[in-house]
């Protein structure tokens, strides 16, 4: 396709000028309610309470994030592998003896 039709959009996020206004709009709510910093303050904050938590919990073996999403890592006596074997047997229909 070298050019799109007239009136056609070539794609689906392709300058719909609608779209363009709304994406702007978000992006002045953002900078006006300083967002971006109150998710890392408050993912630093999760942060913080899990890594607590995990010094009293040895199956969580990591936890990591970029702003508000945070993940913790479990380990099942030792093995991080262990946790991840029960939960793929679960998925696929079968349970752990």
């Amino acid at each position: 396709m070298d050019a799109v039709a007239p009136g056609g959009l070539g794609g689906t996020y392709a300058g719909n000028p609608i779209a363009c206004v709304a994406a702007l709009e978000v992006l002045k709510v953002f900078e006006q309610e300083n967002l971006l910093q109150k998710a890392n303050d408050l993912g630093q904050k999760l942060k913080d309470g899990l890594l607590a938590i995990a010094e009293k919990h040895p199956e969580i073996g990591d936890v990591r994030g970029l702003g508000a999403m945070i993940a913790i890592e479990l380990f099942e006596d030792g093995d991080h592998n262990k946790a991840g074997r029960q939960t793929h047997r679960r998925d696929r229909g079968s349970r752990p003896r």
